[in-house]
């Protein structure tokens, strides 16, 4: 049996296993939705790894090595999906997020209401330290609450700003490399997680995100430094 945590801790897939594991994938991917839960499958598992003391960029090496196997003419018997689709409470918003940010090479722009999620806040410490352009915008009041995970972040050296007034910065995306955009109702918390009715999408579409990164940065060159 492939074991996918042993890929991420390699950084590669074996030769030996990847004629396998590419008939494994044109049997079992047949149609978007489920090419969608095994790329979430992977997401959690690779969150877990990195949890378990394993290489960052290993972990990065060895998902950008399953996605070109998932996504190659050979496994791939249906259209790729642009749009990802998630609801809580459960993991498939989490999930979301996590492939989203671990999906950027060079920027990650962040504007949300509050992170209170550890494995979230890791998530974009670790990325932060690989050399990705980190930027978070967030709530003053929230950065505030117990358990805000935004000091934290600021500390490791991302760039953080918020707005200082008496209204709510409630906004809630995430742009990745300028291409790819995380929207939804979904806050970065572990309560959105368990308790609430949520939800998130991402597109992968420049367009798009070039509206919301035109946004952000009205944003970042209006509000204060964390």
């Amino acid at each position: 049996m492939i074991e996918i945590d042993d890929i991420l801790k390699q950084g590669t897939i074996p030769k030996e296993v990847r004629k396998q594991l590419k008939q494994q994938i044109s049997l079992s991917a047949t149609n978007a939705k489920k090419r969608e839960l095994l790329r979430n499958d992977w997401f959690a598992t690779a969150l877990k790894t990195v949890q378990s003391g394993t290489d960052f960029s290993n972990v990065l090496n060895g998902l950008e090595d399953l996605f070109r196997l998932l996504d190659s003419p050979e496994s791939n018997t249906t259209d790729k999906p642009s749009v990802k689709i998630g609801f809580s409470p459960g993991k498939d918003c989490k999930n979301l997020i996590i492939g989203h940010l671990m999906s950027a090479k060079k920027s990650l722009d962040v504007c949300v209401f509050t992170i209170s999620d550890n494995d979230i806040a890791d998530c974009l410490i670790r990325l932060h330290k690989s050399g990705v352009g980190v930027r978070i915008i967030s709530d003053n009041e929230k950065a505030e609450d117990e358990g805000s995970d935004l000091a934290r972040m600021a500390e490791s050296g991302i760039p953080v700003k918020i707005d200082f007034t008496t209204n709510h910065m409630h906004h809630k995306f995430s742009i990745a490399d300028g291409a790819e955009l995380l929207t939804g109702s979904y806050n970065w918390t572990r309560s959105a997680e368990q308790y609430n009715q949520e939800n998130l999408i991402v597109f992968k579409n420049p367009s798009l995100a070039t509206s919301y990164l035109t946004e952000f940065n009205r944003l970042w060159d209006n509000l204060g430094e964390y």
